[in-house]
C-alpha cells in the first residue's frame, strides 16, 4: 500500500498536458524500465514496454493507461503580464476563477520548473456593479495571474505563446482511506501499470504483457491512434480513473460509480461497446479471486477503447477504471481501497490469461 500511495502522490505531482507529457514519461521510463524486457518511445510521444511471458508461444495482452492530464495552453499575453488560456481537455470553466495553476517551464537556466498562478475573478460585488453576472463563462474570458507586471517579465519567467500548465493540488492523504490530488485522470491508470510490471518480476506469469503509456488521450485520443505495436496481442485493457457521482443529491440513476466499491468495469462509453466475452472474463476473474467489483453505467465519457479496438485488424478491448470523485477538476479523492483492488484484478486477470478469456 505504501509504494501504491507514494507512487500514486509522485504522478499526481508532475506536470503532463496533452502532447506535453515529457516529465510523465521520463519518470515512467526511470520507473519500469528494469522490470520489462524492451522499453521504447514513439514519434507521437507514446511509451512502450515489453514483458516477455514464460514461453515464445506466450498469448499477447495489451494494457493502455494514458499519461496526460486536463490543463491549459497560453494564447495571449496582456501588457500587464496577464495570460489567457485555452483549455486542452474537458474543464467546466465554472471551476476555474480563485483555481491555481502551474505551468511547466524549461528549467534548464531556473531555480524552478514550474511557475505558480490564480485564475482572477472579479468579487462578486463588483462584478454586480459592472452587470457582468449574466451569461455563460468561458475560459477564454478569464486570465491568469502569476505575479508578472509586463510580458517581458513573464518571458524572463520562462512563459511564452504555447506554454502549458494545470491545476496545482499538492497531495494529500484524506482521513484513513482516501487521497486527493490532480492528475488522477490518469496517473491512476499509469500508476496501476506500473504496480503490475513490478508484481510480475516478483510473480511471474505465462503471458507476454505490452505495456502501453500513450499520450494525449485528452486531446481526441490522438496517441493511441498512431500506436505501432512490436507483437498482436489477442486482447487489450484500458486502465482509467473514472467519475464517481455518489456525492450527496445524486439520484441513483446518476451514480455513474461509486467510491469503495472496487474497480469500475464499463459496458459502453460514448464511442465504444466493450464485448460482452471482455466483460464476463473480467467479471468471472474477480469473483473467482473474491475482489469486489461494480459497473461503470452506461453510457458516459470516453477512452482510448474504441481507437485501440479498431488498430490493425482489431483487438477486442475492456476498460477497468478506478472510481474518482470531481475529476477534471482542480481536486479529485478516491479511495485508496479501490486502487488496491484494481491492481489486484489486473494481475489475476493477466495471471490467467487467456484461459479466463476463451
Amino acid at each position: 500500500m505504501k509504494e501504491l500511495i507514494h507512487t500514486q502522490q509522485e504522478l499526481s505531482e508532475l506536470i503532463g498536458c496533452p502532447g506535453r507529457e515529457q516529465d510523465v514519461r521520463r519518470y515512467i521510463q526511470n520507473s519500469i524500465a528494469s522490470y520489462t524486457d524492451t522499453l521504447q518511445e514513439d514519434a507521437a510521444g507514446n511509451l512502450i514496454a515489453v514483458k516477455y511471458g514464460r514461453s515464445q508461444k506466450s498469448d499477447v495482452i495489451l494494457l493502455d493507461a494514458h499519461m496526460d492530464e486536463v490543463g491549459f495552453m497560453v494564447n495571449h499575453i496582456e501588457g500587464d503580464g496577464l495570460l489567457r488560456v485555452s483549455a486542452l481537455g474537458g474543464v467546466d470553466p465554472s471551476l476555474l476563477p480563485g483555481a491555481m495553476v502551474q505551468f511547466r517551464v524549461d528549467s534548464e537556466n531556473r531555480n524552478t520548473a514550474r511557475i505558480i498562478g490564480v485564475f482572477g475573478s472579479i468579487p462578486p460585488h463588483v462584478k454586480n456593479s459592472l452587470g457582468s453576472n449574466g451569461g455563460p463563462l468561458k475560459t477564454e474570458s478569464l486570465s491568469i495571474d502569476v505575479g508578472a507586471s509586463s510580458e517581458a517579465e513573464l518571458r524572463e519567467l520562462g512563459i511564452d505563446i504555447g506554454s502549458t500548465g494545470t491545476f496545482f493540488t499538492p497531495f494529500q492523504q484524506l482521513g484513513k482511506s482516501s487521497l486527493m490530488g490532480k492528475a488522477f485522470d490518469n496517473r491512476s491508470g499509469c500508476n496501476l501499470l506500473l504496480q503490475t510490471a513490478y508484481r510480475i518480476k516478483e510473480e511471474p506469469i505465462d503471458a507476454t504483457v505490452l505495456f502501453l503509456f500513450s499520450s494525449a488521450e485528452e486531446h481526441r485520443q490522438l496517441g493511441a491512434g498512431s500506436i505501432q505495436l512490436p507483437l498482436k496481442p489477442a486482447a487489450a485493457l484500458v486502465l482509467e480513473n473514472t467519475t464517481a457521482t455518489d456525492t450527496a443529491g445524486t439520484p441513483a440513476h446518476f451514480k455513474v460509480a461509486e467510491l469503495g466499491k472496487g474497480p469500475a468495469l464499463t459496458l459502453a462509453d460514448t464511442k465504444y461497446v466493450v464485448p460482452e466475452r471482455i466483460v464476463n472474463s473480467l467479471k468471472a476473474c474477480a469473483e473467482r479471486h473474491s475482489i469486489p467489483w461494480q459497473y461503470k453505467k452506461p453510457v458516459y465519457g470516453g477512452t482510448n477503447a474504441a481507437t485501440i479496438s479498431t488498430g490493425g485488424a482489431g483487438i477486442p478491448t475492456g476498460i477497468v477504471s478506478v472510481p474518482c470523485r470531481y475529476i477534471h477538476s482542480p481536486a479529485g479523492v478516491l479511495r485508496v481501497s479501490d486502487l488496491e483492488h484494481t491492481a489486484n484484478l489486473l494481475y489475476y486477470y493477466l495471471h490467467d490469461f487467456p484461459q479466463n478469456f476463451a
